[in-house]
């Protein structure tokens, strides 16, 4: 099947303040196989955290995969890899993420996960994406991820302060000591020690399936990696935002 070509623009972004980053090299990737796409220079974005990409190539459904690079500052690794994919070929001002070294190593803590680098680390969030094109969280939704059908990866969600939290512990717990659904607010999600390989994240909604997207599961680089994958409502499925009424 042939592939879809768009004229793309992103801005990269810090992951947790949100905030526009200048100096920072996005490397355009393969949606199917994560290698880097042919022929496309890589960018570095101006003071705005601005990148652009004429006639950037992407999968038959026209989606493509971007490395946003490590940076050392005086020295010292500040901003791990980050790895990007499901990401429309058309796209115009999106979010490119990089996470900061501190966070890579603190988050899975906080979660209360032992993560071990040799597998992979996801993060990514549930998204409705109106038919204006405005993206919208869904709460009250849970990641499953397999790799070769075997389900694989410790998942947890996140808070309202965006940073993870850990799982319940039993009947009545404190919902603000931890969720084992997603948060209406953000819908984020994070899992750690993920087989390599081909993944499959599926968001499920009151037991059914509302989604599903595929990615490419590295495991960590040199300088520590981590890869984001948003997982979309399947309009087909719930042709509007799947978020249970008394999600909160």
């Amino acid at each position: 099947m042939a592939t879809k070509t768009g004229d793309f623009s992103g801005i990269i972004k810090d992951r947790i303040p949100r905030r526009p980053m200048a100096n920072m090299t996005a490397v355009p990737l393969s949606n199917t196989d994560g290698s880097v796409l042919p022929d496309i220079e890589k960018q570095v974005s101006g003071s705005s955290g601005m990148v652009y990409f004429a006639g950037l190539p992407g999968d038959p459904r026209g989606r493509v995969g971007f490395l946003v690079e490590s940076k050392e500052i005086n020295g010292e690794l500040k901003y791990i890899d980050t790895y990007q994919f499901n990401i429309d070929v058309t796209a115009q001002n999106k979010d490119i993420w990089s996470l900061d070294k501190w966070t890579f190593d603190v988050a899975p803590k906080l979660a209360g996960v032992t993560a071990d680098l040799q597998y992979g680390l996801l993060a990514g969030a549930f998204a409705y994406l109106t038919d204006a094109g405005e993206l919208q969280y869904v709460g009250c939704a849970t990641a499953e991820i397999t790799v070769d059908g075997e389900v694989t990866g410790e998942v947890r969600y996140f808070g309202s302060n965006t940073l993870p939290t850990r799982l319940r512990t039993g009947p009545g717990a404190d919902p603000t000591s931890g969720r084992d659904w997603s948060n209406p607010v953000n819908g984020l999600f994070t899992a750690a020690n993920i087989k390599s390989g081909r993944a499959t994240i599926k968001m499920w909604v009151n037991g059914q399936v509302m989604g599903q997207e595929e990615v490419i599961i590295f495991g960590s680089s040199p300088k520590d990696a981590l890869l984001i994958s948003d997982v979309y409502v399947d309009k087909a499925i719930s042709p509007e935002n799947p978020t249970p009424a008394d999600c909160k």
